[in-house]
């Protein structure tokens, strides 16, 4: 799971407080 966030953060660097928050919406 880590690994995949990671991933994710890095290739969406610019983007990675939209992802941040999708992921927490998502997640709950």
């Amino acid at each position: 799971k880590s690994g995949f966030k990671k991933a994710v953060g890095r290739l969406l660097k610019d983007n990675k407080i939209t992802f941040y928050k999708n992921g927490i919406k998502l997640k709950k």
